[in-house]
């Protein structure tokens, strides 16, 4: 496996999760942010949810828009810096 293809696998399965505990998450964010646990569950985290899934899609192209790679372990995960 590539690290785009492990990286798209990672951010999928990101996104999964935060779905699957969704309403863990919005019950602990309402009050840490003072905010209605509607507003935290509807707007918020599934808001969060929606950057992940569009981002599922970039994390193999990332590379290609200007920037730098650095290599953390050779042949497994790259850090991109813009």
């Amino acid at each position: 496996m590539g690290p785009e293809n492990f990286w798209r696998q990672a951010v999928s399965k990101l996104a999964v999760l935060m779905e699957e505990h969704i309403a863990e998450f919005a019950d602990s964010d309402a009050p840490a942010n003072g905010k209605a646990r509607n507003t935290t569950y509807g707007r918020d985290n599934k808001g969060a949810i929606a950057v992940m899934e569009y981002y599922v899609d970039w994390v193999d192209k990332i590379d290609k828009i200007n920037g730098k790679i650095i290599e953390l372990v050779p042949d497994m995960n790259r850090l991109v810096l813009w």
